[in-house]
């Protein structure tokens, strides 16, 4: 492990101006969103999923999940990011996310579906070592991968991890993050994809991203706030 980018980031305050809001795009409602969803209530945070009816101003975050192909949603992300909101793009919305900053629209490939889970080390990169949200994460640590398809990173992105079994790589674009794995897995979504329960490490590094991006949202607020509990 590389200890020093396992930095120590627990305590500290984070502030925001009234209940926060997260905006999911790409979700099946019926699907639990995992350790977004644990990481939120810790944060007292408001699960919304978008709709096309549902603009920006009640929302503080968007986490994206998946890629549906609507207009709407990628009009929404484009607004997010112009206003300097914090995106957090998560497995296949990763790629979605770097499509609608710019990127070569990838060519379509077997892999494009989900296939079966595998679990592989991630490697931070330097600026992935000292990021505010991926730098809570230990490099190595392995992660779980859904999608196996690369793709281009947007002009102006900041490569912040890579591995070996997944040629696409974690970004991150101003506020908005895309991280081409499943950080949000947790027990139920691992047995929901029919595989062993990931490594406890996995689920710690999960853990401290999510709850490193939920500071990040709450430090772009004013107000005074703490979280009601800790990840473990």
């Amino acid at each position: 492990m590389n200890d020093a980018c396992w930095t120590a980031r627990a305590g500290g305050s984070a502030s925001r101006p009234g209940p926060l809001a997260w905006g999911l795009i790409g979700s099946d409602t019926a699907e639990s969103p995992g350790l977004v969803g644990t990481i939120g209530r810790m944060w007292d945070v408001d699960l919304q999923a978008c709709g096309e009816q549902l603009g920006l101003e009640p929302l503080s975050a968007l986490v994206v999940l998946g890629d549906s192909g609507r207009r709407w949603e990628r009009g929404l992300v484009v607004k997010a990011v112009e206003r300097d909101m914090p995106v957090l793009a998560i497995g296949r919305g990763a790629r979605f996310l770097a499509h609608v900053l710019g990127a070569p629209a990838p060519a379509a490939t077997p892999h494009g579906e989900a296939v079966p889970p595998v679990v592989a080390p991630m490697f931070l990169t330097d600026e992935g070592c000292v990021d505010r949200v991926l730098g809570a994460a230990p490099s190595p640590v392995s992660v779980v991968h859904r999608h196996r398809d690369g793709f281009d990173l947007p002009d102006g992105a900041t490569v912040l991890a890579y591995n070996r079994a997944n040629p696409a790589r974690a970004f991150r674009c101003r506020r908005a993050y895309g991280l081409p794995f499943q950080v949000e897995v947790d027990a139920e979504l691992a047995a929901r994809w029919g595989m062993a329960p990931p490594p406890a490490a996995t689920l710690r590094a999960g853990a401290a991203i999510l709850d490193m991006f939920a500071r990040l949202v709450s430090h772009s607020r004013s107000a005074p706030h703490h979280p009601t509990g800790s990840a473990s």
